[in-house]
Parts: structure tokens; C-alpha cells; sequence
């Protein structure tokens, strides 16, 4: 199964999919720094 022969809806959500995630998991790690900072570590954690 070649890229060339899939549907172009399929290669847009796996493009925009991707794109989403690359830029959530870029962003996330320094949110959560800054809420800690912020609010605390004790309401910022899970436990």
C-alpha cells in the first residue's frame, strides 16, 4: 500500500493528526512547569 494511492481526506487527518500531537507534546511538559510554579505542586499532581 503505496502514500500515493490513499484517499487525500485520509492523508489530510493523518497530516493534521500528527501535526496536533507534535505540538501538544511540545507544549505540555512546559504547562505543567508553570502550573506548578503557579498553583502548586499539590493541586497540579494526580496524587
Amino acid at each position: 500500500m503505496k502514500f500515493n494511492t490513499w484517499d487525500i481526506n485520509l492523508k489530510v487527518r493523518l497530516f493534521g493528526e500528527a501535526l496536533l500531537d507534535i505540538s501538544f507534546w511540545t507544549v505540555f511538559p512546559f504547562l505543567t512547569i508553570y502550573f506548578s510554579k503557579e498553583l502548586g505542586i499539590q493541586i497540579t499532581s494526580f496524587y
